[in-house]
């Protein structure tokens, strides 16, 4: 678990009940918990919470179980559309839907940027803008909840939230970047944490040998045995794995051994390997990771946050942080140690993707606190390990899919346990908060790389005979039993560490005599999960309608998951736009009606000859602004033509080159494929398998004996803005829960 070095013992004591499952064996470390608590799950399904906490994968009594005993929870909560990450928290946050907030997607096109360019839905102006001339909007259609209640003197927090952000809004592409929506009030809290990023390098994987290791000339281990690491064995040492240069200001790491003046830092990363079993036998069973460039290589400590001195990875451990000494970002990573044979003749290790916090002037003194109390940004659970994409992960290297698994459930665990430790450490820096809103990113990842459950999906996706059972449908050898129960126990793994961080933060509140946690605490989810089997190629299905390639060339075609925002080149509108009102209106025409007839015809992969497209519609022009008109479904900056797929349709996870699926023709090997991950989003809202979570419970909320059957994720702001005394906004969309409140 992430371990917290913290300025306050109520921190430290906080941090220790992670680990503790029963609510009741761990007190409150708060003088004055907040009022309202809103924790969201991403990707949370509550289907799967409910039959975990049937079979026990789930504690009944700790977590979700606890709040639904003692609280309400939902049978359906339908969120946004498309339900999508950034499109649903905006929602959630706004109480507002997608066309109102202007968060049509994860990414999308801005019609006020040139056709080239996207912005993303983390990031772009909450409720619109001003397109001409360029600028804020004197009459937001959206605004988040916090911008009334800090009006009305009441203390926001926000640990990861998106729009919390604290930053100005700009639209890339645009002449002079002009702010399109200010840091405050709209995306401005009493303080904020905002989400890590990217910190230069990306993952990798490593494979050694015996022969890669050294006997070593005797400083290490000297170093070592200073620094209270004792090898029974002797110690051996790699030669240079990887350099880097990382900057000591603005600047952010790159691979590479030659510093420059805005890199000037330079890192040479070996690993000593060392025996820690005093047991007679030459068995090692560590790894050491340490910067060889370094004045002192390995240093004794302590250390006090976000240094960490050397990695020490234990094989089959936890990952091991390692943070870049100087670096003026404040980047780290982490190491895990997945094979490491006693005598050295087989060790395989991943590096994780180095990250940072984001130092915004406006969040900057919030970065800090956490860098210096709970430590860097350790990197979350990387997709591109489990689908083989990064450098190292290839079967040559890692020939078990299961052991990459093993990699990704570790870094799941790692980064759980440090958001929890960020919503612990934001919870101390809010005594006396009105509303405090925290973010945890399982099970959403594990959900996309382990929800295997649809006999159309290959368990083994570079083998498309891996489907079906054997012989059904012709040429398939069936899904690999193995598999399948291993990627449910991955995905199980991710609920229980979800919850844990749930339990963690109930504990921190404390409860009250009838056993609610003294905060009225909200648990939603931002959309739920759906298992995918083909992936589709976009392009290839407007060509195969009859879409040539010089009217391709006026569309943009921005996909995230199966939602498509389809916008077209138009004059007065994009910068450079060189179609007319009236082509327009048959490109945006030609491209629904494509969409709208598409239908895959492979009888396995679709027996009821289902359309490809679940919804598609168009941008009215009936306002008679010929590609600015909007309405319940299309927003500011939807695109002309908004589309869905169908549930098992996703355009992403297309592989390289492309594996075809069985019994598909040669057209249709061109528009569908076979994916690298199985799980989805992006669908229509109303779907069951998109329904996100509700739980809630607390001294203002009634505890009810049967679920709420249906509800809205547009319900929950003002819900919270009722219990806080505060008027919503009018742009607001959903409605109060007022028959959940005791009050």
């Amino acid at each position: 678990m992430s371990r917290a070095i913290a300025t306050g013992a109520r921190v430290l004591h906080a941090a220790a009940c992670i680990a503790v499952t029963s609510a009741l064996t761990c007190a409150s470390g708060l003088a004055a918990p907040p009022r309202v608590i809103l924790i969201s799950l991403d990707g949370a399904k509550p289907a799967l919470v409910d039959a975990y906490l049937k079979d026990g994968t789930l504690d009944a009594t700790t977590g979700l179980g606890l709040l639904r005993s003692t609280g309400v929870w939902a049978q359906q909560n339908i969120t946004a559309i498309p339900s999508l990450t950034a499109v649903s928290h905006i929602a959630i946050a706004t109480g507002s839907t997608a066309a109102n907030n202007n968060i049509p997607a994860n990414t999308y096109h801005a019609v006020a940027q040139p056709i080239s360019n996207t912005t993303s839905g983390f990031a772009g102006p909450i409720g619109g803008y001003r397109i001409s001339p360029l600028g804020p909007s004197p009459a937001v259609t959206a605004e988040p909840l916090w911008v009334k209640l800090r009006a009305a003197g009441k203390k926001i927090v926000t640990a990861t939230w998106p729009g919390a952000d604290g930053v100005d809004v700009t639209l890339a592409g645009t002449a002079g970047t002009p702010i399109v929506q200010s840091a405050v009030p709209t995306r401005t809290v009493d303080y904020t944490v905002p989400f890590g990023t990217f910190g230069g390098v990306g993952a990798q994987g490593f494979k050694k040998s015996a022969a890669d290791f050294t006997a070593d000339d005797g400083r290490v281990t000297a170093a070592l045995a200073a620094a209270g690491r004792i090898s029974y064995s002797p110690v051996k040492v790699t030669g240079v794995l990887e350099t880097f240069v990382c900057g000591d200001t603005t600047a952010h790491c790159s691979a590479g051994s030659s510093p420059t003046a805005a890199r000037p830092l330079l890192f040479s990363i070996r690993a000593a390997a060392i025996d820690t079993s005093d047991d007679a036998t030459v068995n090692y069973d560590t790894l050491v990771f340490f910067n060889s460039s370094a004045a002192t290589p390995i240093a004794s400590g302590p250390f006090a946050l976000p240094s960490t001195g050397p990695a020490y990875a234990r094989a089959g451990g936890a990952a091991a942080k390692f943070f870049f000494e100087g670096s003026g970002l404040r980047i780290g990573t982490t190491f895990v140690v997945s094979t490491l044979a006693p005598d050295l003749s087989l060790v395989r290790f991943s590096r994780s993707t180095l990250s940072y916090i984001p130092r915004h002037a406006s969040t900057l003194q919030a970065a800090d606190d956490i860098n210096s109390n709970v430590g860097f940004w350790v990197p979350q659970a990387d997709f591109r390990i489990a689908q083989r994409l990064g450098t190292g992960f290839d079967p040559g290297t890692f020939p078990d899919a299961h052991e990459l698994d093993a990699i990704y459930r570790e870094q799941v665990r790692s980064f759980v346990a440090y958001q929890t430790g960020i919503a612990l450490r934001a919870l101390e820096q809010s005594n006396g908060a009105d509303l405090v809103m925290i973010y945890i990113e399982q099970p959403d990842g594990s959900g996309h790389q382990f929800t295997l459950t649809d006999p159309r999906q290959a368990s083994d996706p570079r083998d498309n005979r891996s489907v079906g059972t054997s012989g059904n449908p012709a040429g398939a050898i069936g899904q690999d039993p193995a598999r399948l129960a291993a990627l449910d126990q991955n995905l199980r793994f991710a609920y229980q560490q979800a919850n844990t961080a749930v339990q963690a933060i109930i504990q921190a509140v404390g409860l009250d005599a009838q056993g609610r946690p003294k905060s009225n605490m909200f648990v939603v989810s931002d959309h739920g999960m759906a298992p995918f089997h083909t992936a589709v190629t976009l392009r290839e299905v407007l060509r195969a309608g009859g879409m040539s390639d010089a009217e391709l060339a006026n569309l943009r075609l921005v996909t995230s998951g199966p939602a498509v925002n389809l916008y077209v080149n138009l004059a007065g509108r994009e910068p450079g736009g060189t179609v007319s009102g009236s082509q327009y209106e048959i490109l945006r025409d030609k491209a629904a009606a494509i969409l709208s007839a598409a239908v895959d015809s492979n009888p396995f992969y679709n027996p009821a000859a289902r359309p490809l497209f679940s919804d598609v519609v168009k941008r009215s022009s009936s306002c008679g602004s010929i590609g600015f008109c909007t309405d319940a479904l299309i927003g500011q900056d939807s695109g002309d033509v908004f589309a869905l797929l169908s549930e098992g349709y996703n355009f992403d996870g297309i592989q390289s080159p492309l594996v075809p699926r069985l019994q598909d023709h040669q057209t249709s090997a061109l528009i569908y494929s076979v994916p690298n991950f199985y799980g989805a989003h992006g669908y229509n809202s109303e779907l069951p398998s998109m329904s996100a979570i509700l739980f809630a419970a607390g001294p203002d909320i009634k505890t009810l004996s049967a679920p709420l059957p249906v509800v809205h994720n547009i319900d929950i702001a003002p819900t919270i803005m009722q219990l806080l005394g505060v008027t919503p906004a009018p742009t607001v969309n959903g409605t109060a829960l007022t028959n959940i409140l005791l009050r």
